[in-house]
């Protein structure tokens, strides 16, 4: 296979998807503009519901178009793997959705009215964010790194570190969060906790090479953070990581926090893909390396097959062989001192006996003929004549002045003398 012919066509896939991510990102300020004309609140749950809604779309279907079609299913195995290798991160997850449910009953905060639909608005949502991040990540920006890089141990680890650094960025405003020390610290740790779970899921998607288990591990992971604020105390969804004044410092040692509860689980992630030694140029190359190993195949020269030889001659084997039974070997045919004289000869009357019952003949009844009878039977028979001999070939061992003697048949039926006996069946 052509290496360069692969390098080129990654370095193109990647190009693309960085079309691709372009694209969902206008899809997303398209599904804004769409939200200010049907003038639904800003506040709503509704707004980012339509945003994240149409950016998935956008997302699923530009991973589908780059040639990622592998990636947009799911099976219970890949869940069931996914939730059993993050099950660390879920843990955490909830134990903060317990402390925050406990601050907010012991601050006095009531539980909101509609909670039952801001429940399941926050649960499609919550959906929504896993499928639009998940695509957008881990499926074009670690694929389409994947095409260029990927062919590599070295090459796969930079592309997880690159989409970790992206992940981590996107999560973080240029504009707000670096205007002073304590936000920049902020921003940074922000980063690197939402770079560390994206080294996880990548590791997952490495072994599962699907995108919908690790989209329903992040949803469910928002979902148990966000639940109690927004579903049951009805708070707007924000999506602000960096704070000023008094809730600065808590907030960093928030994310060391995190941080340090990550990094066990990172370093496990890193140990599964040093042992794992994934190389792989992604799905959005499947396709390319398929039809370049088909050609490579076809352009190969056929070597033929030499027949194995033996000391006693040429291997041939039992199908091409034309004698697929054994063939018998020939006997001396018998002579007339094989016969014994019999005293009596066992022969049917003409007339069988009246059978018994409807449609049974019974056996005929035997009589027993003297022994000269059979011979005056036999004197009665003429010999046949004796062939003379013939010139340059002919029947070997006959004299012409031989005397003519009567070989009498064997009991069971007629042959001519000196032929093997004719094999029964085929």
């Amino acid at each position: 296979m052509d290496d360069k012919t692969l390098v080129r066509k990654g370095r193109v896939k990647l190009l693309l998807s960085v079309l691709a991510i372009g694209a969902v990102t206008v899809a997303e300020v398209i599904a804004f503009f769409v939200v200010m004309l049907l003038n639904v609140s800003y506040e709503s749950l509704w707004t980012d519901i339509i945003i994240e809604g149409l950016g998935s779309v956008a997302a699923i279907a530009a991973v589908l178009l780059l040639g990622g079609k592998s990636l947009v299913s799911t099976s219970r195995d890949d869940i069931a793997y996914t939730f059993r290798f993050g099950w660390w991160c879920i843990a955490i997850s909830l134990a903060l959705m317990v402390l925050e449910l406990i601050w907010g009953f012991e601050d006095g905060t009531p539980i909101t009215s509609d909670w039952p639909s801001r429940l399941l608005q926050t649960v499609v949502l919550c959906v929504g964010i896993g499928i639009m991040e998940e695509f957008m990540f881990r499926g074009i920006v670690f694929n389409g790194l994947l095409a260029a890089m990927g062919s590599t141990h070295k090459g796969v680890v930079r592309a997880i570190v690159i989409t970790s650094v992206l992940f981590g960025f996107a999560h973080v405003d240029v504009t707000s969060d670096f205007v002073d020390g304590l936000s920049i610290v902020q921003a940074l740790l922000k980063m690197c906790q939402t770079g560390m779970y994206s080294f996880l899921l990548c590791v997952i998607l490495l072994r599962t090479h699907r995108l919908g288990g690790v989209s329903l591990f992040h949803g469910f992971d928002d979902f148990v953070l966000v639940m109690p604020s927004i579903a049951l105390f009805g708070e707007a969804l924000e999506t602000e990581y960096v704070v000023q004044g008094d809730d600065a410092l808590p907030t960093i040692m928030y994310y060391l926090v995190i941080i340090a509860l990550y990094l066990p689980f990172v370093i496990k992630s890193g140990f599964e893909l040093r042992r794992g030694q994934d190389v792989t140029r992604g799905a959005f190359m499947e396709k390319e390396i398929a039809r370049l190993e088909a050609q490579a195949r076809l352009a190969a020269p056929s070597v033929p097959v030499e027949p194995e030889t033996s000391s006693d001659g040429p291997y041939v084997s039992e199908e091409a062989s034309p004698l697929p039974y054994e063939v018998p070997t020939p006997t001396t045919p018998p002579t007339a001192s094989d016969y014994q004289p019999l005293e009596t000869l066992m022969v049917p009357e003409a007339a069988s006996v009246v059978p018994e019952g409807i449609g049974a003949p019974t056996t005929p009844a035997a009589q027993v003929v003297p022994t000269d009878a059979v011979t005056s039977m036999s004197a009665a028979v003429p010999a046949p004549p004796v062939e003379a001999p013939r010139v340059g070939g002919g029947p070997v061992g006959l004299a012409q002045d031989a005397p003519t003697q009567a070989v009498p048949a064997p009991a069971g039926g007629e042959r001519a003398t000196g032929l093997p006996p004719i094999p029964k069946g085929l």
